[in-house]
């Protein structure tokens, strides 16, 4: 069914939850499709210029600046932010 939502689930949900579902699946194919449309532009602009940018200048931020190592206790902080709250 459109929007992946099977027709048994369809008939389990109101007319405000099926609007929800409808909703986040245009608001997901609108990103791909801008993120596509970014990918693309870009690639023909690069295939013009004479000097490809930096990497990291090109994304901006600091892709290009070298990484500092992180203290233990920051790996832990780390460690302990992926496994979550124990139980």
């Amino acid at each position: 069914m459109a929007g992946g939502l099977d027709p048994d689930r369809f008939w389990r949900s109101t007319p405000r939850e099926i609007a929800t579902h409808m909703d986040g699946t245009r608001m997901a194919a609108q990103r791909e499709h801008e993120a596509r449309s970014w990918a693309v532009w870009h690639i023909a602009a690069l295939q013009r210029v004479e000097k490809l940018p930096k990497f990291g200048k090109f994304v901006g931020g600091n892709a290009d600046a070298p990484k500092r190592k992180k203290s233990p206790e920051e790996l832990e902080a780390v460690l302990r932010a992926w496994l979550g709250p124990r139980q």
